[in-house]
Order: C-alpha cells, then structure tokens, then sequence
C-alpha cells in the first residue's frame, strides 16, 4: 500500500519540526543536536518524530529543503515584472535580508555538516538544489537583461557564482562580525551588480543607447530602443539609491 496523503495538519507539523530542527542544528551543530533535544523544544514525544522523519539525517536534510522552500516562496510571492530584470536580482537579495536569520541558520548547518566526516546524499543533494536554485534565479535574470539590452554583455554564469559567493559571505559577516549592517552590506553589493552590467552611467551604457536610437529604418524597432531607454533610465534611478 502507498502512503497515506498528508493532511494540511500534517505538513503544519512537518514544517514546525524543521524549523525547530534548524534553529538547533545551528545553535549546537548536528551532532550534538538530539532527536530528544529537538522532541523537547517541540513539546512532544522524542518517539513522535519517527512518525514524521526516518531519522536525524532525514530531519536535516528537511531542515534545509524547507529553508530553501520558504525563501523560493517569498521570492515568487514578490510583485516582480518580467521586464525588469535588475528588479529580479535585487529581489533575491532582498530575500536575504528578510529573511537573515532564516539564511544564517541555513549557512551555518551547511559549514557544520561539510566537516562531517561521513556525507549523506540526500543532505549533498538538498544543499546543491539551493544553489542551484539561486543560481537558476540569477543567471535567468543577467540573461534576460542582456537579451533585452538593458545589460552590457557579460558572462551570466560567472556573475552569478560571484553574486552567490558574495552572499554567502555577507551572511557569515552578519553572524561573526559585532555591529554588521546586512542591510548595508545587500546596498553595496546592489550597486556593484548595477555596475557591473553597465547601469551606473558607463560609456557602455550611453554608447548601446545611441547606437540604438540611431538606427530609425524600422519604426517598430525605435519604439522597442525607446523602451529599453525608458527601463534602463528607472533602473539607473533605483540603483544610485
């Protein structure tokens, strides 16, 4: 026989676990962390957990499917246009910011699992899906704002992997370092993104604009350069800030 469907009480239950699970994973690590420990914090049966989980490993791994889960949700809970590609990046690392604490327990039970001296694949394969998540959300942005013209040419995959290192960092700072402005911190990065792709004013950006509005042979295509002048101007104005 298959399993039973989960209930809408059940899943409540299945993410309460991995919060908790999370949360003290990262205060204590995962092997000082019991299944008892994590029973008590949740007020019930150390037994109980067995129902939901197969055993600690399988609760880590949830641990991190369910952080990487809340965070894709808040993402595309986000009033996001597709033409706006810059908007697209700044919204992910505003999810950083949101949700800090959430992305610093997340951090810290990865660095403590990488010096496990057994791996789990189902923990590696959780661990690898959220960057590949963030680096699916990235990429497909840098992509598309080169497609369109808003960006100057660049390597998609390459920025993306320096964005997503840079993020890491910023979120081990907020944990390590007294005083630490995340919010600050996600500005900078913000602006050396904007930068980067040409949206601070550079002779890039101002040479693919008149090069565009040079070419009057199509009355079509000077109303879709028009355009991209009109977003890369707003998106110019949202990065000074």
């Amino acid at each position: 026989m298959g399993k039973k469907p989960r209930t809408s009480k059940h899943e409540a239950r299945h993410e309460e676990l991995a919060s908790i699970a999370l949360d003290l994973f990262a205060e204590r690590g995962f092997f000082d962390t019991s299944i008892k420990t994590i029973a008590k914090k949740a007020g019930i049966n150390p037994a109980l957990i067995y129902y939901y989980y197969k055993d600690k490993a399988d609760l880590f791994r949830a641990a991190i499917v369910q952080a990487v889960s809340v965070a894709h949700r808040q993402y595309l809970g986000l009033p996001l246009k597709s033409d706006d590609p810059l908007g697209r990046i700044h919204a992910w690392l505003e999810i950083n910011v949101v949700l800090a604490q959430r992305m610093r327990s997340l951090v810290k039970i990865m660095l403590d699992y990488s010096s496990a001296p057994v791996r789990n694949r189902e923990i590696d394969t959780a661990i690898r899906e959220f960057y590949e998540l963030e680096r699916m959300i990235l990429v497909e942005s840098i992509r598309r704002g080169v497609s369109d013209g808003i960006f100057r040419p660049t390597d998609a995959d390459q920025l993306a992997t320096l964005i997503s290192i840079h993020l890491d960092g910023v979120t081990v700072a907020s944990s390590i370092r007294e005083g630490f402005d995340m919010d600050l911190a996600i500005a900078n990065l913000k602006a050396l993104v904007a930068r980067y792709l040409g949206l601070d004013g550079s002779a890039w950006a101002a040479g693919s604009q008149e090069a565009a509005s040079a070419d009057t042979r199509k009355p079509a295509a000077k109303q879709t350069v028009e355009r991209k002048k009109q977003v890369s101007r707003a998106l110019m104005k949202r990065a000074s800030r």
